[in-house]
This record gives structure tokens, sequence and C-alpha cells, in this order.
């Protein structure tokens, strides 16, 4: 074929002419191939098949085949001077051009008058499907006493469309690195100009087979004192994570109280060698930079948690667990004594005749010294023995002082006799 020829019709719906022009006189049987399209109006709920016909011709013989690209329902709603046929007839040359199923298939012989062909077409909204996902999160957060908390974060990923992995980091966090599939990747804040603080881009690939992110990051946070509350929280990724684990090491030659967490806890309070908290904290690149050097403690203690889904909640996972310290230890027992006295001091002036007044105070007492015990036992796990002891000489001397009232109203009651 050397060059071909659209005319338009000349009165409205009339139909196209295509002149193909050939560089030689033709004999026999040839073919030739027409690539054409046809843009539905908006809102078209019916649209007539455009088909081909040779002018001149006095037989003709054809198939149609239907099928659909995207999420329309299709149904042959006119079908004039055509036989329906079982797709698995059509020839094979029209079978190969598709990997999606036929809906419909015709077939027709006759040229005069044309065959016709009218579908009603039926649109239906798309539903959002994943478009990447995180079969495995793995996160190890190391504590200092300074209070820094530096988090490694691993995922495994599977990515069909998405540009960016969308984090949403803690409050005050910092990034240090980030691979995507051992390479250095520059990750980017969310908004126009960086405008989302917490928010971070990294740029992924496109990949049906998982490969590898990983990142570091710290937070700031308070210095471990005595007595106090230790924090951490993960990021937020925008794609769906499958399986979360999160294993966090704290300094050890502290107690800790239990963990409070939407996690659930898979172990607690278990000593770590620093060769195991190093080697889950090391990063390695395919760079000539080499890994990334963390500096752990000699010594520290892991919890681990385990939740599956665990970003599909509105708030990131979050960890919150008491400590002291040796100092903390003897301050919180102290403050345990004081609460057990007020407790006892608040039930003594409740039991004595007293005014209503009075009995308003005794409740404040018991319920601080309640709540001070509590505290200390409950939060940061201290030991109950200076409780029971205080207790008991409690008892003790409130015995000794009924015995002794007792005792001097038996021997004035003998002196009157």
């Amino acid at each position: 074929m050397r060059s071909h020829e659209r005319k338009a019709g000349t009165g409205e719906g009339a139909p196209q002419t295509i002149e193909v022009a050939f560089t030689q006189a033709m004999e026999g049987q040839f073919r030739l191939e027409a690539r054409y399209q046809h843009i539905l109006e908006t809102g078209a709920t019916t649209v007539a098949v455009p088909t081909l016909r040779v002018l001149g011709a006095e037989v003709e013989q054809g198939r149609i085949a239907v099928e659909a690209l995207s999420a329309v329902e299709v149904q042959a709603a006119s079908a004039d001077r055509l036989t329906t046929l079982d797709p698995a007839d059509l020839p094979r040359q029209l079978l190969l051009r598709t990997s999606n199923p036929i809906l419909l298939a015709y077939k027709y012989v006759r040229a005069e008058p044309r065959p016709s062909l009218r579908l009603a077409v039926e649109r239906h909204e798309l539903i959002g499907v994943q478009e990447a996902v995180i079969d495995e999160a793995r996160y190890t957060t190391l504590v200092t006493r300074g209070g820094m908390a530096v988090t490694r974060a691993r995922f495994i990923l599977r990515n069909s469309r998405k540009q960016f992995l969308r984090l949403n980091l803690p409050e005050g966090a910092r990034m240090w690195s980030a691979l995507v599939d051992g390479r250095p990747e520059k990750p980017a804040l969310a908004g126009a100009q960086g405008t989302v603080a917490n928010e971070v881009l990294i740029k992924i690939k496109n990949a049906t087979e998982g490969f590898v992110v990983d990142m570091v990051f710290e937070v700031p946070g308070p210095k471990l004192g005595g007595l106090g509350t230790l924090e951490a929280a993960l990021p937020q990724p925008d794609i769906l994570v499958t399986d979360t684990r999160w294993d966090v090491y704290v300094p050890a030659g502290l107690r800790y109280g239990t963990p409070r967490t939407s996690m659930e806890i898979a172990s607690a309070g278990v000593p770590s060698a620093p060769e195991e908290i190093r080697a889950r904290m090391a990063v390695s690149t395919d760079s000539n930079a080499g890994p990334l050097i963390i500096r752990v403690p000699t010594a520290g203690v892991r919890y681990s948690f385990a939740k599956l889904y665990a970003n599909q909640s509105t708030a990131a996972p979050l960890l919150r667990m008491g400590y002291a310290s040796g100092t903390g230890v003897t301050v919180g027992s102290v403050l345990s004594i004081f609460g057990s006295l007020l407790a006892w001091l608040g039930l003594a002036v409740w039991l004595l005749p007293a005014t209503s007044s009075y009995r308003r105070l005794a409740s404040i007492l018991g319920a601080l010294g309640l709540a001070l015990v509590a505290t200390m036992l409950g939060v940061f796990h201290l030991s109950a023995t200076p409780v029971v002891i205080t207790t008991i000489c409690v008892l003790l001397a409130a015995a000794s002082a009924y015995t002794a009232s007792w005792w001097r109203t038996r021997r004035d009651a003998a002196f009157e006799i």
C-alpha cells in the first residue's frame, strides 16, 4: 500500500470514505487492516458499532468481536442481519489481538443492505484497589539514657503504580538515611515547598517482586531520670502493612513497668548483648560509603511487639512504659510509704467521731494515699515490700494502742469496785 486518504461524508450521519492507493495493480487475495476509534458522547448509553464495508462489493462476509477494556457492561441492543457466533469460532488472528474475554461475537455474509449492530453500554464506578503493599515491616528502636530514640525501619514492599512511599514520622523526628533496594534515596518533605514537617516522601520503584526499603531516623526525648515514663512511636506508612514487628532496646540497669501499647507483646525484659543490637541496627548499602554506623550500649533490654495491619488505625502504634533507676527506686519506696501512711490516716480520721467536714478531709487523704501507692506499684512496678511493711507496722501500732486502752479501762474498773 502506498497511501490512503480519508474523505468525510457530505450530509449529517453520512459515512466516511477511505481511498487506498497501491503501488501496483493487485490481483487475488490480500489483507488490508484498518484501525480507527469512535469517541462516545458523555453519558451515552447506546452506541452504533462503526463497521467497515467495501464499496462496489457484490458479496461480503465478516466477523465482529466485542471486548471491554474498562469497567463497563456491554449488551446487544439490536443486531440486524447478523448471526450470533460462539467466540471460540472466531478466526485465530482475531482472538490473538486481545487478552480480554470476548463478550459478543457475530458474523455476516452479505453486503446489501449492510449489517447493523447497536450496543447498550452501562458504566460502573471503579473501586480503588491497593496499588502497593508492604508485606513485612520490621522496626528496631534503640533508646539511650539521654532520651534519644533511634529507629531503623525495614520494609519489604511490592509496588505496581505508586511513585512515592509516604511516611508520617513521629513529632520532632529527623531522617538519617533512606535506601531503596540497597541504593541511597533522598527523602523529600510533603506539601508545597516542604510545608508538612513530619511527612516525608521516599521515591520507590515499580516491581511486582518484593524489594527492600531501609530507613533510619531519630526522635529526641527527655533524658531518662530517676522516675518517669518512656515513650516511643512508629511512623505511619500510607501503604497497607500486612505484618508489623517492633523490637525496642532500652538501657539496662533500670526497672521497667508493663508496656502499654496497641500492639501485642511478644516478649518483655529480655537481656540483650551489644552484638545483637548492633546487628539489628546495621544498615548496609551498595555504595562506597559503607554501612551506617550506629553506636550501641554495652548492654540493653529488649521488648518485642507484633501486630497484623497495624497501620489501619488512625493513630500510629505507641509505646508507653514506666521506669525507675536506683535512686528512683529509693524515692519511689519513700513515696509508697508516705502514700500508705496517708491512706491509713484517712481511714483513722474517718472512723473517729467527727463532723462531715473532717470526713471529707479523710476521704481526700485516703484517695491521695491510694493514688500514690497505685502509681508507684502499677505504673513504675516498684516492690510492694515497703507498703506491706508500713501496713504491718500501722496495724501493730493500732493493735497496741487498742490493747493499752482496753487494759487501762479494765484497770480503772477494778479500782472503782
